[in-house]
């Protein structure tokens, strides 16, 4: 239970292994890497362009742990989401393409 004055964090919508829930962004994904979708991301959260993400991700996929494991937290901190299933980096150094299309799904319920 939340103490007072604090909101009580929420499971992400669906869970890290449901691509399939949304076929389009799991083909883009898997057909064409996450580094669009990543890219697509990081321009509905903060509202900045999506081509520095696609191409920071594309153009360094070895670091995507770091960087995109930032942005998954931003996306928790945002809309009050748990850190699940693990640490945001271990998510995205060992699944980045399913956590992508996690974040995608949020971000479009939101």
């Amino acid at each position: 239970m939340a103490q007072a004055g604090t909101a009580e964090l929420k499971s992400f919508g669906d869970s890290l292994f449901a691509c399939t829930n949304d076929m389009g962004t799991c083909l883009i994904v898997c057909c064409l890497g996450p580094s669009i979708t990543y890219g697509q991301n990081v321009d509905k959260l903060k509202g900045n362009g999506f081509m520095g993400p696609c191409l920071l991700y594309f153009c360094c996929p070895c670091f995507a742990c770091i960087f995109a494991g930032q942005t998954r937290k931003e996306i928790r901190e945002k809309y009050g989401l748990k850190e699940e299933p693990c640490h945001d980096m271990l998510v995205h150094c060992f699944c980045s393409p399913c956590a992508v299309c996690q974040e995608a799904r949020e971000l479009t319920k939101h």
